[in-house]
This record gives structure tokens, C-alpha cells and sequence, in this order.
């Protein structure tokens, strides 16, 4: 499992992105090592990314875990993916779990979906998109 401060942390920069620009259909650590606690991969999908630029989306992403995260957990975070509501493992996901609200949180260890393996991954937004 993630360290619990960098749980709290990110959900915390989670909530401050879903605040100012709309729900995620995913947002997860993700991490393809079994122990230790550093490499984690920071995957989101939103509507609202779709409607930007990779890089700027991620840029966004960035820039709000540099200012809501702790140095220590700033270095526990080796990536950040960006991906399309369209993608076959957010939508894999989103066929296998249902949590639109704050606070949820669910723990993924040695499952696999649309072909990714997911040895170890914290889970805190997985829901389809609403068509506009």
C-alpha cells in the first residue's frame, strides 16, 4: 500500500482539481513494483483533460501535486500519465469499479486490466464519463 500521508496528500490535490475543473473518470497511484514505497505512477482521465493537450493536462497535474504535496512525498511520485476517457484500461477499469465520490479509496494488488498488470494501486476515482 501507498504511504498513508502520500494517500491523503494526493486525494487532497485530487479534490482541489475536481473542485475548479470537473470530475475525473479515473484517477489512481499506480505502482509496478510489489514493495518499497517510491515509483509511484499518478494516472488520470477527465473530460476535462480530453478537451486539453497531453502536455498541458499534465503540466496542470504537475504543477498542482508540486504545490499540494510534501517534499517526501513529492519524491515518491516518479510519474504522471494523462489518458484519454477513451482508453481501453480506463474503461476497463471503470467496468470494474464504481467510485465518483470523495473519500472512496480502494486497494488493487496482482490484477490486470485491458492487458496491464497492476502489481500495487490505490484507486480513488473510477466511473464513466457523461456524454455532453
Amino acid at each position: 500500500m501507498a504511504p498513508t500521508t502520500l494517500v491523503d496528500e494526493t486525494r487532497r490535490v485530487l479534490e482541489e482539481l475536481r473542485g475548479t475543473y470537473g470530475d475525473f473518470t479515473l484517477a489512481m497511484l499506480f505502482s509496478s513494483f510489489e514493495g518499497g514505497d517510491a515509483g509511484w505512477n499518478l494516472i488520470v482521465s477527465a473530460q476535462w483533460a480530453d478537451k486539453m493537450k497531453t502536455a498541458e493536462s499534465t503540466r496542470l497535474v504537475a504543477e498542482s501535486l508540486q504545490k499540494g504535496l510534501s517534499e517526501e512525498n513529492r519524491k515518491l511520485i516518479s510519474r504522471i500519465t494523462v489518458l484519454d476517457t477513451s482508453d481501453g484500461f480506463v474503461q476497463a477499469l471503470n467496468r470494474s469499479f464504481h467510485l465518483p465520490s470523495p473519500g472512496s479509496l480502494v486497494q488493487i494488488t496482482s490484477s490486470s486490466f485491458f492487458g496491464v498488470h497492476v502489481p500495487r494501486g490505490m484507486l480513488f476515482y473510477s466511473h464513466p464519463a457523461v456524454a455532453a
